[in-house]
């Protein structure tokens, strides 16, 4: 429910700023193959070669602007960060950022910050942000306790029906 109302929460880092984002509706992240693709011009068939077995990654969020006390203050602040890149990226502040594969943090190109009108046709009240990634990134880095244990069980117990079942999720 946290993702349809904008009540996740984003931060990324560019030197010693930290900017969090709240009130985030986050797009589900775009993986950028990093293969080739051949076909054969006498029969078509198709053949790829893997230059990675990691992905770059595209990821869009939305930000709505009208839930903070100074609107103006946030977009100003955040649009300070476009065309630039950041060091580090993270999809929630509970978890690490997005790494490569020796753990190390991929740096992110703020590629486009587009302001929105979501409820007032008189003012922006809404910005979608993309962020680009500099180096492929392994998404497993991302993984971590967060998702085990504790956390999972407090989610099933505020949110005890998987969406379309009719049993509570264990």
């Amino acid at each position: 429910m946290s993702n349809l109302f904008g009540t996740n929460y984003l931060k990324f880092k560019s030197g010693p700023a930290t900017v969090l984002l709240e009130y985030v509706i986050p797009e589900p992240p775009q993986a950028d193959g990093r293969f080739i693709e051949h076909e054969s011009m006498i029969n078509a068939n198709r053949n790829w070669t893997n230059k990675s077995d990691v992905d770059h990654l595209d990821i869009s969020v939305i930000i709505n602007l009208y839930k903070y006390a100074d609107p103006v203050a946030k977009m100003k602040e955040v649009y300070f960060y476009n065309h630039k890149l950041i060091d580090e990226l993270f999809y929630d502040i509970y978890r690490p950022a997005f790494a490569e594969k020796n753990g190390v943090s991929v740096k992110f190109y703020v590629a486009n910050i587009q302001p929105m009108f979501l409820f007032d046709p008189k003012g922006y009240d809404a910005l979608r942000i993309t962020f680009r990634s500099q180096k492929p990134v392994d998404l497993t880095q991302s993984v971590d306790s967060t998702l085990t244990g504790e956390f999972i069980e407090d989610a099933a117990h505020e949110y005890p029906m998987d969406a379309g079942h009719e049993t509570p999720i264990s």
